[in-house]
């Protein structure tokens, strides 16, 4: 999961950011306000393979996008 994130970041921002850890990310998932539909400043960037996610953590974390620093948590997929 990434957190704080400017309001005004899109997932082309997103994905952009993130294009040169690995292969790019497979989906990347702004959360949005149900309700105004705006940015939640938060969002999830998914990689196909654990160490593609793992690498944009590490370089990722604290970088800025869009004016605030990102805060990356790296989370495993659950088990089905």
């Amino acid at each position: 999961m990434i957190r704080a994130l400017s309001f005004a970041a899109t997932e082309a921002d997103l994905q952009a950011a993130f294009q040169a850890c690995g292969k790019g990310p497979s989906r990347v998932r702004l959360l949005r306000d149900k309700a105004t539909g705006e940015s939640k400043g938060k969002a999830f960037v998914d990689f196909d393979e654990d160490l593609e996610g793992s690498k944009a953590a590490v370089r990722k974390n604290g970088q800025d996008l869009k004016g605030r620093r990102m805060t990356i948590e790296y989370a495993r997929a659950r088990a089905s």
